[in-house]
């Protein structure tokens, strides 16, 4: 992914692994609690997961990303 610009480029590589996708984990651990009956692990709180998205919102304007002008809506 890169800026605006041009002049940043961010990249995100995650190894594959024996199931051949990332967010198999994830996926696993949703599917535990939610049999459990419960609404969040205590792996990634949704407090958690609200603070990095905060981050990651910071990190796109700091670097000139803009969803919308790619016609997608934030």
């Amino acid at each position: 992914m890169s800026s605006a610009d041009g002049s940043q480029t961010l990249r995100y590589e995650e190894p594959f692994g024996a199931h051949f996708e990332g967010l198999y984990y994830e996926a696993a651990e949703v599917a535990r609690r939610i049999s459990a009956g419960e609404l969040e692990t205590p792996h990634r709180t949704l407090d958690s997961s609200v603070e990095t998205m905060a981050t990651l919102d910071m990190i796109r304007r700091a670097v000139g990303i803009d969803f919308s002008t790619a016609g997608l809506l934030e």
